[in-house]
């Protein structure tokens, strides 16, 4: 077996064991130093690669936010959110979808609407990232924070999704139509 495939194999082991305790409280580098450790790997400051010849990354892919008031002035730079909790939300929002369309008219100095049709679709998980590299499907992240103590404090994250309409189709199946 080759290097690649060694680390193939012993990835597979170490994913099926679930989450594992870290091997260092650090908060900045637990995630690595402890795949490291998996792979028997002692922690060490070498400049060779990690794992028999590969380098070895590991991220948990926060995105970071930097919050400023509304002047624009910086205030903290200490708000994140997941990428993986980012799809998760994104799944959890769109897994079921209707397009209802319809038609306004003025009646009366009134706005009226007429709804005349609903297309149901199921959200394909394994499109959405493909979709916001190409900026078919855009992403925005309100984090809203207030002050509590002198400090900030997160109370809320919301993501805000807008699709062109002719990327439905590269996103969704369509289930069924109703004229």
């Amino acid at each position: 077996m080759n290097s690649i495939e060694e680390l193939i194999a012993e990835f597979e082991r170490i994913k099926s064991l679930g989450y594992v305790p870290t091997v260092v409280d650090n908060g900045i580098n637990g995630g690595g130093l402890t795949l490291e450790k998996l792979l028997g790997k002692e922690i060490d400051n070498l400049y060779t690669p990690d794992y028999k010849g590969i380098e070895l990354k590991s991220d948990n892919e926060k995105f970071y936010i930097n919050i400023y008031d509304k002047n624009k002035n910086l205030l903290e730079q200490r708000g994140y959110i997941y990428f993986d909790d980012l799809i998760k939300r994104c799944v959890f929002k769109l897994s079921d979808m209707c397009l209802i369309r319809y038609s306004k008219k003025v009646i009366k100095n009134v706005m009226h609407y007429r709804y005349y049709q609903m297309t149901y679709y199921k959200l394909q998980e394994d499109k959405l990232i493909k979709l916001i590299k190409e900026n078919k499907l855009r992403l925005f992240i309100h984090l809203y924070f207030y002050k509590v103590n002198g400090i900030f404090e997160n109370r809320s994250k919301n993501i805000e999704l807008q699709l062109k309409e002719e990327a439905i189709p590269d996103l969704f199946e369509k289930i069924k139509e109703i004229n």
